[in-house]
């Protein structure tokens, strides 16, 4: 998505002059080098150079632009998640999703099985007791329906702040209610992002020493560390010995913010590991 915004920024730099596709993926590569590959700076700069603030109707529509630029389909991992939102006999398993994405993708898999939901997006938002809530903590744009002009978005920099610098922000009160009230499985998720990790940690500090939470981490390979360009050659056993020590002190940090690591090697192994667990 950034890409794209960065493309729609290159563009109007030019006066929407047609930049060929390798211009714009060097000046894009270089771009991310220089900021330090720091997504949030990059998306600061991105604002700046589109619009002046995250509620900006024309940076809204730039933002919904890159999202839904490419056709969309189904994947693998999206009917995975809905299948595990439907209810059994027994009744419903997931309470509730939290996003950090913009787009509805979620909404429209959910509507195809026809299952209730109710997206929220705003503090004020309620839903009812038969209905999945779907909380877009960072905002909410539509694909085929016209976006709040009301909403905001947690896309930049000084966005991410201010929501994190609030401890009563609604975001995060979601968040850590549902952290500290339930078992909560995290998909495609780093886990990198501070604000997360302090919500982890102070639900973490009130339950129990027992890990309450999973999440999906990606397994490094030995590709990662060996790097055929480098004048050092690191030998395999010593590879191995590297990634060993590496996953063991990933999940033990995992553990202190009452989370375990389910490790996967190819994101295709997600949706199945996801069938099985509904199983």
């Amino acid at each position: 998505m950034l890409n794209s915004l960065y493309t729609n920024f290159v563009n109007k730099i030019f006066n929407d002059d047609t930049v060929d596709d390798d211009t714009i993926k060097a000046i894009t590569n270089k771009f991310i080098e220089i900021n330090n590959n720091s997504t949030l700076a990059i998306a600061r700069y991105l604002k700046a150079g589109l619009s002046q603030k995250d509620d900006d109707i024309m940076f809204i529509s730039a933002v919904k632009d890159a999202l839904y630029s490419s056709q969309r389909t189904s994947s693998p991992l999206i009917e995975s998640i809905t299948n595990l939102c439907i209810p059994k006999r027994s009744g419903a398993k997931v309470k509730s999703i939290i996003t950090y994405n913009f787009d509805d993708l979620i909404e429209e898999s959910l509507s195809k099985v026809k299952l209730e939901y109710k997206t929220i997006y705003r503090d004020e938002e309620q839903h009812d007791s038969d209905e999945l809530p779907i909380y877009h903590v960072h905002g909410f744009i539509p694909g085929r329906e016209s976006f709040d002009r009301e909403a905001s978005l947690v896309f930049s920099e000084e966005a991410y702040h201010k929501v994190y610098s609030e401890p009563y922000h609604w975001s995060n009160l979601v968040q850590l209610a549902t952290l500290r009230e339930n078992n909560c499985l995290m998909i495609g998720l780093s886990l990198s992002d501070p604000n997360l990790r302090r919500l982890l940690e102070i639900a973490a500090q009130k339950q129990s020493k027992n890990c309450r939470h999973y999440a999906f981490i990606q397994r490094l390979s030995n590709d990662s560390l060996i790097d055929d360009s480098s004048c050092v050659k690191i030998n395999e056993a010593s590879v191995n010995k590297i990634l060993q020590t590496h996953h063991i002190i990933q999940e033990k940090m995992m553990e202190s913010l009452g989370t375990r690591v389910i490790w996967f090697e190819d994101y295709s192994e997600i949706p199945v590991l996801l069938d099985e667990i509904r199983k």
